[in-house]
C-alpha cells in the first residue's frame, strides 16, 4: 500500500482523482482540532485545485488521505501558497502548490452552543440552558441541535449525521449561559455562549473522558463518540522490543489537590483529587461559588481535573511486525489517537498514558522517500489545559516484558 491522495468535493463529499504529492504532514489531537500541510508540484493538474471567489480567496477544498490502507484522515484546506525556486547549480526550476489547513473538527471549532438552538440568534432568551446525561449524549445532543436541526438552515451542515446515542460516559451536566445584563442579577453563572462546540467537548471530558471523531463515510459525514481503549497490554513501546527510538518524558505535579468549595449553601465542603492525602504534594485552593448556582461538585471535579499532575511524553516509534499505527489488521495490533498505551523509559519504570497526538509525514523531497508516525503520549501541552492525569509507576517488569517480547 502507499499514501493515497484524492480531493473531496465538500458540498457532495465526492472524491476526485488521485493527486501527486511532494510532501504530506498531518497532526490529529485528541479533543482539539488538526492541522495538514500538503505540497504538490506546480502542474495543470493540481492548479486546478485552487479555485479563488470574485475576492482572491480560496474556495473550500476537501482532502482526503488513505495513510497505507490503514488508518484515513479528511481535511479541509483553509490557505494556499505558490513557490517557484531556481537551483544554481543545475539551472533547475522548481514549482510547488501548497495546502495547509485542519482536519474537519474545526467544523466544531467554528460554532457556538446557541442557547436555544430551535431558534436564530435574534430570537435566543436571556436564559441559560442545561444538559445532563452521560457524556456522550450530552455532547451529541448539542452537536446535533446546533450543526443538524438548528433553526436556522444557515447553521446547518447538510452532509452531517451524528451517530446513535449509546449513552457512553460517566453522568455529567453542561449549561449554556448567555452574557447577562448589566442590569441583571448579580448572582448567576459565569457565561459559557461565546465557548465553541469544541471547548464544550473539552468541558464534558474534564467530568467524564471521552473522545470525538468526524469521519467519512460514503457521501456522509458522521460524527461520534468513543471512549479510550486500553491496549497498554498490546501496544507497548521500549528499547528492549527495539520500537522505541528516542523518547522526551516531562513531568509535572498536580497544581490542585484539594478544591476548597464556598458557595450560598451549604457554606463550605471539600472535594480531594489524587495527591491530596500526601503532605508534600498537597495543594490547596479555595474555589468561590457564591455569586453563581453552578453545580459546585461539577466545578470542583473539573478544577482537580486541569489541576492534575501531568505527563508529556513524546517518542519516535518505530513499527514493529505486530505493532504499528492504524487499525488491527490480519494478526497486527494497531493503536490510534485516544488509545491508552505503555512506554518502558528503563526496565524497572513504566509509563502508562493516553495517544494525545500523532505526527504523520510522508515525504518524496529527498533522495529516499520515507515516512515517519510520531506518537505524543500524555498531556498536550499546547492546549488551554492539560488535562491527562499522570501514570508514572515504577515496578519490577522483568517476566512481564519477556512475556511480551514472546506473546504472537
Amino acid at each position: 500500500m502507499a499514501v493515497l491522495i484524492e480531493p473531496l468535493e465538500l458540498a457532495t463529499l465526492r472524491r476526485g482523482s488521485p493527486i501527486p504529492f511532494r510532501k504530506l504532514e498531518i497532526n490529529v489531537i485528541w479533543n482539539a482540532v488538526g492541522s495538514f500541510t500538503l505540497e504538490m508540484p506546480a502542474t495543470d493538474r493540481t492548479w486546478a485545485l485552487i479555485r479563488l471567489d470574485g475576492s482572491g480567496n480560496l474556495l473550500p477544498i476537501g482532502i482526503v488521505v488513505d495513510w497505507n490502507g490503514i488508518t484515513s484522515f479528511s481535511l479541509r484546506a483553509e490557505g494556499w501558497a505558490y513557490k517557484r525556486s531556481l537551483n544554481p547549480e543545475t539551472g533547475r526550476i522548481t514549482e510547488a502548490l501548497i495546502l495547509t489547513g485542519s482536519d474537519l473538527l474545526s467544523l466544531l471549532a467554528n460554532r457556538i452552543a446557541f442557547p436555544d438552538p430551535t431558534k436564530t440568534w435574534a430570537q435566543q432568551p436571556t436564559t441559560a440552558r442545561v444538559y445532563t446525561g452521560a457524556a456522550e449524549t450530552v455532547i451529541k445532543q448539542i452537536v446535533a441541535a446546533n450543526l443538524v436541526t438548528p433553526g436556522d438552515p444557515a447553521r446547518k451542515i447538510p452532509v452531517l449525521d451524528v451517530a446513535p446515542d449509546q449513552q457512553r460516559g460517566q453522568q455529567v451536566s453542561y449549561k449554556v449561559v448567555p452574557i447577562r445584563p448589566a442590569a441583571g442579577p448579580a448572582v448567576g453563572d459565569t457565561p459559557t455562549i461565546g465557548a465553541s462546540l469544541m471547548d464544550m467537548v473539552r468541558a464534558v471530558a474534564l467530568q467524564s473522558r471521552i473522545g470525538v471523531r468526524l469521519a467519512l463515510e460514503g457521501t456522509r459525514l458522521r460524527f461520534d463518540t468513543y471512549l479510550p481503549r486500553d491496549r497498554s497490554q498490546r501496544a507497548v513501546f521500549s528499547a528492549a522490543l527495539g520500537n522505541l527510538a528516542d523518547a522526551d518524558l516531562a513531568v509535572a505535579d498536580p497544581t490542585l489537590t484539594n478544591a476548597l468549595m464556598q458557595t450560598a449553601s451549604p457554606a463550605y465542603f471539600e472535594q480531594a483529587g489524587q495527591g491530596s492525602n500526601d503532605s508534600w504534594t498537597r495543594v490547596e485552593q479555595v474555589i468561590d461559588q457564591t455569586s453563581t448556582d453552578t453545580d459546585a461538585a461539577a466545578a470542583a471535579r473539573e478544577a482537580l481535573a486541569k489541576g492534575a499532575g501531568t505527563v508529556k511524553l513524546a517518542v519516535r516509534a518505530v513499527d514493529l511486525p505486530r505493532l504499528r499505527f492504524g487499525a488491527d489488521v490480519d494478526g497486527v495490533t494497531g493503536y490510534q489517537l485516544g488509545d491508552i498505551v505503555t512506554v518502558d523509559i528503563r526496565e524497572d519504570v513504566t509509563y502508562t498514558d493516553l495517544v494525545s497526538r500523532v505526527q504523520l509525514v510522508a515525504d518524496a523531497t529527498g533522495a529516499a522517500y520515507r515516512e515517519t508516525v510520531t506518537p505524543e503520549i500524555g498531556a498536550d501541552q499546547t492546549a488551554d489545559d492539560n488535562t491527562i492525569t499522570a501514570q508514572l509507576a515504577v515496578r519490577l517488569r522483568a517476566v512481564e516484558q519477556r512475556l511480551r517480547a514472546t506473546a504472537p
